[in-house]
């Protein structure tokens, strides 16, 4: 069961709300609060904006129970603060003062661990059996820091009123009357904290009654103390009484006198007072069972609650942890979504740019179609040419040959005339000088008719250099058509594999579309 003194729940958590702005965003030590708290109250100075908070308590056993049912980024436990590292802390919260090393080396060896400018806190009960121990520790401190703060803690009962609208706040203690303070705080630093001069801070109606009963109970454990201690000297009393009536009647044979009468009648009246004193003390006693009883239902309740509460934390932590787990995912869900549709727009852009390239290699062979039509055509232009070509040459070469064989036998046969115009020649003069110049004539048409035929050898020669230029020109084209058709064949080949993948790539775009974010 949690102890509710100066490392209870209902202090701690009263005294971390009221010191909540020297917690935020610092690194935050807790010593001995763990095993009261179940580590509760450093979750509660995480939840109040604490960097990050560590805290150690002796009971092993409970810090390991504190560290499986609490999981926090900010938070951590550890069972000895010895093993931390110096100088590591803005703010050290000491769950009870009365705890702090006695020895100047114990004591150093805990303030080495606060950071310079930061501040220690911590309580000291003044039901402790020294009240000036608050004054004690608060010496001790004072060697090393220059600013000494006393708060002054008190559990009280009351009630809450609050108008619509807001306004001024009061606390009013004047029906509970005066309320000795519980504890005392003591703020250590080196310069004075900026805290609220006082506070009101509302805890839970069961712990209310907690504190209450607690009060009554000590109040009452006074009475019974003082009832005892009057019992006993009444005992004593009538002892000494009943000693001395005892003396008297063994002495005086038993004949009553009026000493003995007196002594009788002291003697009643010191019975009656010990009847009502043994009364009081048993009602006393049977009050103080029944709070005792009280408290520890009380306490019971606070127990079983602090334990659903604390389960409620395992939950809420585990809880904390799944979401954390979730929104992980949901994370690298939502990264992954991300660069799949990076990846699709980058793949969007190369598909563009495949496109274009595709269009553009359309667009080539396209025009390479077309010039290869056109070389087609050129091409079968050439050849209809040079078959046209080559049969007008065969025709001129023909013709040539029979004017040539013509000629050769007309020359044949002008010789055979000339020969008979010689011979006629030698019979006729006059006939054989007309036969000399057709002769001549025939002669000179014969050269006319060689220089022709030689006119039309280089002709045909030229002829057929052109036409060999012409199958030379053919050849080339059709070697570029080839260069283009392979060509034709690549782009293609080119474009269906691009077309390929564009439709893989629709296909890998629009299949993440359609699964759940």
């Amino acid at each position: 069961m949690p102890p509710q003194g100066p490392s209870g729940q209902s202090e701690l958590f009263a005294r971390y709300v009221y010191a909540a702005p020297l917690a935020q965003g610092k690194r935050v030590l807790e010593i001995g609060a763990v095993a009261s708290t179940f580590g509760l109250s450093a979750l509660l100075l995480v939840k109040r904006g604490a960097a990050s908070v560590v805290a150690c308590d002796e009971p092993a056993e409970a810090v390991k129970r504190a560290e499986r049912a609490l999981t926090s980024p900010q938070l951590s436990f550890a069972a000895d603060y010895r093993s931390l590292e110096a100088a590591s802390f803005d703010l050290l919260l000491f769950a009870d003062l009365s705890r702090l090393p006695p020895d100047p080396d114990g004591l150093e060896t805990v303030l080495r661990l606060l950071d310079r400018g930061g501040y220690l806190l911590g309580a000291v009960a003044l039901s402790s059996p020294s009240l000036s121990q608050h004054e004690e520790i608060s010496s001790r401190l004072s060697k090393y820091f220059s600013s000494i703060q006393q708060v002054r803690f008190t559990l009280a009962s009351g009630a809450s009123l609050e108008a619509d609208g807001g306004g001024d706040h009061r606390f009013d203690s004047s029906l509970a009357g005066p309320v000795d303070p519980a504890q005392v705080l003591l703020l250590a630093g080196e310069r004075p904290a900026r805290l609220p001069s006082a506070a009101w801070i509302q805890l839970p109606p069961e712990v209310a009654g907690v504190a209450g009963g607690q009060d009554r109970i000590r109040a009452l454990e006074a009475e019974v103390h003082e009832a005892r201690v009057e019992l006993v000297d009444r005992q004593a009393e009538a002892h000494e009484l009943s000693r001395q009536l005892a003396k008297l009647h063994k002495g005086k044979g038993g004949t009553k006198s009026g000493s003995s009468r007196e002594l009788a009648a002291a003697l009643e009246v010191a019975h009656e007072q010990l009847k009502r004193a043994a009364g009081e003390l048993r009602r006393a006693l049977d009050e103080s069972s029944r709070l005792r009883q009280q408290l520890s239902d009380a306490e019971a309740r606070i127990e079983q609650e602090s334990s659903q509460r604390a389960g409620l934390a395992v939950r809420v932590a585990e809880a904390r942890s799944e979401r954390s787990a979730r929104e992980a995912q949901l994370s690298e869900a939502k990264a992954e979504v991300e660069s799949t549709v990076n990846e699709l727009a980058q793949r969007d852009v190369r598909l563009a740019e495949l496109t274009t390239r595709a269009e553009t290699a359309e667009a080539a062979l396209e025009k390479s179609v077309r010039r290869l039509a056109v070389a087609e055509a050129e091409q079968q232009r050439l050849t209809e040419d040079r078959k046209q070509l080559a049969s007008a040459v065969e025709s001129q070469v023909a013709r040539l040959e029979r004017e040539r064989d013509e000629a050769v036998q007309a020359l044949t046969v002008e010789r055979e005339r000339t020969k008979r115009l010689v011979e006629a020649l030698e019979r006729e003069t006059a006939r054989a000088t007309a036969q000399e110049s057709a002769r001549a004539a025939a002669e000179a048409s014969l050269a006319g008719e060689r220089a022709r035929l030689h006119s039309l050898e280089l002709s045909a020669n030229a002829a057929r250099e052109e036409a060999s230029s012409f199958e030379r020109q053919v050849q080339g084209l059709m070697r570029e058509i080839a260069s283009v058709s392979e060509e034709k064949a690549e782009l293609e080949r080119k474009l269906s594999s691009e077309k390929l993948e564009r439709a893989r790539l629709e296909r890998a775009r629009s299949s993440p579309q359609g699964e759940p974010g």
